[in-house]
């Protein structure tokens, strides 16, 4: 990944994780399936103080999988959005 690239994406996830506050402030479900997040994490450390080394690290691999693949396709997503609109005022002749 070059680094105009590497700018870009760094800028996207500042500016989502600023939204997403202001989300968590106007919404209510929003903030409430964040509480449960973060009550569920903590059940799940529970869970896992019981479970052997192996098993933990065979979680641990799957989560941080799950989250790479979201987060990459986030990414994408919220890039190709930026190429889409500007597409769309070009070819409504906006710039």
């Amino acid at each position: 990944m070059d680094n105009f690239t590497k700018g870009i994406l760094d800028f996207f996830a500042e500016t989502e994780l600023n939204i997403l506050k202001e989300y968590k402030n106007g919404n209510k479900e929003y903030q409430r399936l964040c509480d449960e997040n973060i009550h569920n994490s903590i059940k799940m450390k529970d869970i896992c103080q019981k479970l052997n080394n192996k098993d933990i690290r065979l979680l641990e691999t799957w989560k941080n999988t799950v989250y790479r693949l979201a987060d990459m396709e986030k990414d994408i997503l919220y890039l190709q959005g930026y190429k889409d609109c500007i597409k769309l005022l070009q070819f409504i002749n906006l710039i």
